[in-house]
This record gives C-alpha cells, structure tokens and sequence, in this order.
C-alpha cells in the first residue's frame, strides 16, 4: 500500500464509531472507484458513505472527522516522537494469526520486536513457515503460589521449543507469565488494553520495558494516549486470542477476563488448554468450567506441545518436566531427577513444614517461623506491610522490589505459614 493509502486508515480509526467492519467497507468501496474525487476519500459527501450502508449520523460524523486533519497530524507526531511502530492489517508487518480472525483491529501499534508474528498463518498445515509458535498464556489478576508455579512449569519448556509467550501485560497471571518468559531466555508479547503512551497498569511501566529489551514487544490496536476503560480489555483479549495458536488458561475464575479471552480463542478457531486446581478454589473454577466444555485438560508443556508435534522440534527434558509436575501436584517426586537446585527448594520447604508441624500450637508455630525472620531482610520488610492487608501494587510501592521478586518472596512466606491471601486476593500475615 502507498503511505498516503495507509493514513487514510489510520485517519479512520481515529474517528469516534468507525470500527473494523466501517472501514473494511470503505476499503472495499475505494478499491472500486466509488470515490470518484481527486482526494478520494476526502473529498467523499455524507450521501456517499449513506449510500454505502452508514446511517446518516455516521456519515456525517465520517465527513467531519475526515476534515479534521489536526487529529492525524498529533497522531503521526506521537508515532515519530516515540519511535512506535504501526501497521495496517494489508501489510505483512501485522500478525499473521491475527489477519484470520473476524474482522481484525484496522491498525495495531507496537513497541519492540514484532517480526516473529508477520509470517506463517493460523492453519497448522500452512504454519510451517512461521518464525514461532505462539501461545497465550492467560489466568486471575489474584494468581497466588499455585499459579506461578504453574506458569514457571509451562513457560520454560515452551521457550526451549521456540514458542513466544502472549499475554495481557496485567497483574497476576499476566505479569507472571511474562516474567517467567524472560528469565527463560524466551520472547513474549503483552498486549494493552490502552494506548502505548499511556499503558495500563502503571505499575507495569518496568515490566513492559523489560520485554521490549529482551526481544519481545508490546502490542495496543488503540490510539496511542487512549485510556483504559472497562470496553477497552474485551478487544484486547480477542486480540490475544487472535495472535495466538493456542489459548492456556492457569487460574481463571468463572467470571474473568482469562475466560474472555478462551471463549474468543474458541470462536477463532484457536485451541484452548485448562491447567486443573484445587476442587474448592473459586480461582480455578473457570479453569474447570472450560474441562467441562471440552477445553484441553493440561497438567504439564508437553500435554501442549504435544497438540503441534508436527510444528516443533522434538521435544526435550520431557521426564523432567514430568518430574516437575509431579511436585507441583503432589504426586510424588523423582529426587535422582531433580536438578539440585530443585532438589534444595525441596528440602527447604519440606524443613520449614517440618519445623510448623513440630510446634505446640498454631499461635506457636507463627512466633517460631516469624521470630526466623531478619526485621532488615525484604522478607521482614513484607511482614510489617502486611500487618493490615496490601495488595500487590502496594507492596511493590513500599518495599521498591521488582514483581518478579514480591512473588518469589511471597511464596516463601506463603510455604512457612505466616503470610496468607484472603478472600479478595489481598496478603496479610496469617492469624
């Protein structure tokens, strides 16, 4: 497409109730010369766009907005300014998967590396080509213990075979997924639910930028200084689905947006993998809810990896990660398999059950593990935060540590006892 070509696109999404399916209209009806003008669309009357099917207050709002050249102008000065990286679904820069889906985003902006997603197709057969394998790796803003484990469990061999991790750059699971992707050598993509110049959350402004720098990108179909709203998070989640070969869901509640994002993967044509939990936990419930409906019962990467033999390079370290899983479901371990450095957690955990279980009392066993902690320590830190409940953007505030390191240290204060979420996913010390 000629440059001029593409703006006029990216003039159009800019418009206020010009979606997708609008503008594959008016590009449709310009390919056929319906805009007799020199300036075609530009030069187009409301009757025009009537006469292709838009009511006539869209119309009018189509001509209005197409005379405004000052919002285009302010848009192609951000992209500039910023270095952001745009394209339109017609060029080969955009992502392959997502082209297939039902009426795509117009126009997707990026910041990184997005050249893994512009080739290949979303049809297995025709996928061969592709750079790598995508997956979604998706679950609750509340994901505790149980979930990064999970998460660290899949992430690792997924990476090893290529595979780019996507998510939506949210806290929890999404956070998660994309820190375990990096600290695994591995590319990932998160994709905003608000503009690239003013992501969503905040709070992830370090994360976002970790991805870009170690090769991945992150990735909003909405105008640059769009703000979140409760609307914007379903388009980005079909957006996920839509870049992605196959959708794995690690703690999802029965109302979430993870399950969105499942049900738009299913509805693409996409496959869709549960990761079980606890029979009683509301987190996992929707997880099980998708089991039921005939999603993928997954326990481990290769129960993923598996499903695109064909794709892949054979797989390696299976009866490992099959070790791993064993420990992460209570199924037993294989010690002589373990690395040592698995095989130390092992036993560090098991002293610390050990050393609770030992103990008089409940109230004695919360003394014995907390009078074990160093006041000075980040782990002391944390303890004295959560004498009233916090949540994770609040720890983070006031102890100045990375997400990736409130999790690890979390879940060892989770594993001795004395630190426990309640009900709506907030950490306090246990009683």
């Amino acid at each position: 497409m000629a440059i001029l070509q593409r703006q006029h696109i990216l003039h159009l999404t800019l418009l206020e109730g010009v979606g997708p399916a609008a503008i594959m209209r008016i590009v449709a009806a310009a390919e056929r010369d319906f805009f007799v003008g020199s300036g075609g669309i530009y030069d187009a009357r409301e009757l025009d766009f009537v006469r292709l099917g838009f009511s006539s207050a869209l119309a009018q709002k189509i001509v209005s907005g197409l005379r405004d050249a000052v919002t285009l102008e302010k848009e192609l000065t951000l992209i500039q300014r910023y270095a952001i990286s745009w394209a339109t679904i017609f060029e080969p820069e955009y992502p392959a998967l997502l082209k297939h889906i039902h009426l795509p985003p117009s126009v997707l902006y990026w910041q990184g590396d997005l050249a893994s997603q512009s080739s290949g197709a979303s049809d297995r057969s025709s996928q061969e080509n592709s750079k790598a394998p995508t997956f979604a790796l998706v679950g609750s803003r509340n994901a505790n213990w149980y979930g990064k484990q999970a998460i660290d469990l899949f992430v690792s061999p997924l990476v090893a075979q290529g595979c780019v991790i996507v998510s939506g750059g949210a806290l929890g699971a999404d956070s998660m997924a994309h820190a375990a992707t990096i600290q695994a050598g591995g590319k990932t993509i998160a994709v905003l639910g608000s503009g690239l110049l003013d992501p969503y959350p905040a709070s992830n402004t370090f994360l976002f930028s970790q991805i870009t720098q170690n090769g991945g990108a992150v990735v909003s179909p909405f105008p640059l200084l769009m703000h979140a709203s409760p609307g914007s998070f379903p388009a980005r989640n079909r957006v996920i689905a839509g870049m992605s070969s196959g959708c794995i869901v690690v703690q999802a509640a029965v109302k979430s947006g993870a399950l969105i994002t499942a049900r738009f993967a299913l509805e693409q044509g996409r496959d869709v993998f549960a990761v079980p939990g606890p029979i009683e936990d509301p987190v996992s419930a929707g997880c099980h809810a998708l089991i039921k409906e005939g999603a993928h019962l997954v326990t481990c990467a290769a129960d993923v990896l598996g499903e695109y033999a064909q794709l892949l390079a054979p797989m390696r370290g299976a009866v490992s990660e099959r070790t791993a899983q064993a420990s992460l479901f209570g199924q037993g371990t294989l010690t002589g398999e373990l690395s040592i450095q698995e095989q130390k957690k092992s036993h560090r955990i098991a002293r610390e059950f050990q050393g609770v279980e030992g103990a008089g009392s409940s109230m004695q066993n919360h003394e014995q593990a907390e009078s074990a902690i160093d006041v000075r320590t980040p782990q002391g830190h944390i303890m004295h935060c959560c004498t009233t409940p916090q949540s994770l953007d609040d720890l983070a505030a006031q102890t100045g540590l990375t997400f990736a390191q409130l999790y690890e240290l979390l879940f060892e204060l989770q594993m001795q006892g004395v630190l426990a979420q309640n009900a709506v996913g907030m950490w306090q010390r246990s009683r």
